[in-house]
């Protein structure tokens, strides 16, 4: 016998945009039903950050605006109806603390993101959301009234509206499986190919496992198609088989879409990003007039871990024993070139594409309503979060992205 169900709205995924489009449609007064794939909702919630969660960034909105990737005019709506302010007043109205660190990025006061979860599963429980876990929709269909969901245990729930959260296509141990954008396609929605996106890359050059480790606060990584692509600006982290690092995750959507198309990707890194080209000769001129019996790996290593600046020996064949005084102005050139256009490296891949904290592409903007998250192309759909053509910088702002569009979701569903 089958077992059949009905609600007003049913939420696909209890991820965070459809933790919070659950209860703010169910604090209007709806009958709500959650469903979550994975034994215990929010698995994926439960990592980010390092397990401290990095529920946002607390920056006016504007500046928030340009922190996404081409979608400034669609994601604007969803960041107005709930900025970074409002979404931590919605914490502390709901019994979690937050606090505010030096580059305004927003964590729960106990630096646990179980805390952030707990407080969700609790709202869940009190607005009368009812949430099945282990619990995942086959199919759905549409027959012009309502949508009827087939859920893998045979169960058939309907209703009259159907929120798509199903997170992207990266950590499907975490419940991220990519089954939303099939169940998007079924309902004639577009999907632009999900790719891996805030993640680590791994380069063709084996020197970098010399370099395990280190890291440099101020450099600015670009992709190297005869012009400075894609910049970003930030910490770079050197590994075993290639580059991580706030400014590599950052790029690594745009080289990952370009690895799609191509077999290698080539990128540079700037080591010394916030100097100028006439400070960094200056700086060997210096060297050479005052310091001319120092080695000039002493004067870089001023600048830079001693273990990078023998690679850029390396790279410029150029003695390590060198005084300043001995250096060619075709050497300086050398060193010129990698400290002021950047390191070159060959990309040949992601790093673990499937550990990859964010999913770039998805549903298409174009097809759904930005002021209310709804379907252009079949009355009573919605789709909030990753499952969306959006992602961001890391930092908070695909967390912000994930709760802002699930609250105008779950508000736009109670007045449709």
């Amino acid at each position: 016998m089958i077992d059949e169900k009905t609600a007003d709205v049913v939420v696909c995924g209890a991820g965070p945009s459809g933790l919070i489009a659950a209860v703010t449609a169910a604090d209007a007064g709806m009958n709500v039903v959650l469903l979550e794939r994975m034994d215990n909702p929010g698995r994926k919630l439960l990592a980010t950050g390092g397990g401290h969660c990095n529920i946002t960034r607390d920056i006016p909105i504007p500046k928030l605006l340009n922190s996404y990737f081409g979608n400034a005019t669609f994601v604007k709506p969803a960041l107005k109806a709930l900025p970074p302010q409002a979404l931590i007043r919605f914490f502390e109205q709901n019994g979690l603390r937050c606090r505010v660190d030096t580059n305004n990025q927003v964590y729960p006061e106990s630096d646990k993101s179980i805390d952030v979860l707990n407080t969700f599963l609790n709202k869940v429980k009190s607005s009368g959301v009812t949430l099945y876990t282990g619990c995942f929709a086959q199919s759905v269909v549409h027959d012009g009234t309502c949508f009827i969901i087939t859920c893998q245990s045979g169960t058939v729930i309907k209703s009259k509206k159907l929120v798509l959260s199903c997170g992207g296509k990266t950590y499907p141990q975490l419940g991220s499986d990519g089954t939303g954008f099939s169940l998007a396609a079924s309902l004639l929605h577009t999907v632009k190919k999900p790719l891996p996106g805030l993640c680590g890359l791994v380069t063709s050059q084996s020197w970098t496992a010399e370099c395990s480790g280190l890291s440099i606060n101020d450099a600015s990584v670009y992709i190297d198609q005869g012009q400075r692509l894609f910049p970003q600006s930030g910490a770079v982290l050197f590994t075993h088989r290639g580059v991580s690092g706030p400014a590599v995750l950052d790029i690594s959507r745009c080289v990952s879409r370009l690895l799609d198309e191509h077999s290698v990707v080539s990128i540079r890194i700037r080591p010394l990003a916030t100097m100028r080209r006439e400070e960094i000769d200056n700086l060997f001129i210096r060297a050479q007039q005052k310091e001319g019996s120092k080695r000039l790996r002493s004067v870089l290593c001023e600048l830079l871990p001693s273990r990078l600046v023998k690679q850029f020996f390396i790279m410029c064949s150029v003695d390590q024993e060198i005084r300043c005084a001995d250096v060619t102005k075709g050497q300086k050139l050398k060193f010129l070139d990698i400290l002021d256009n950047g390191i070159p490296l060959t990309v040949t891949g992601i790093e673990k594409p499937e550990f990859a904290m964010v999913t770039t592409g998805g549903v298409q903007c174009n097809e759904i309503n930005c002021k209310t998250m709804e379907s252009n192309k079949v009355k009573g759909l919605y789709f909030c979060g990753e499952i969306i053509d959006v992602d961001g910088l890391c930092g908070g702002y695909n967390l912000q992205w994930a709760f802002a569009s699930g609250f105008l979701a779950g508000k736009s569903l109670s007045i449709s």
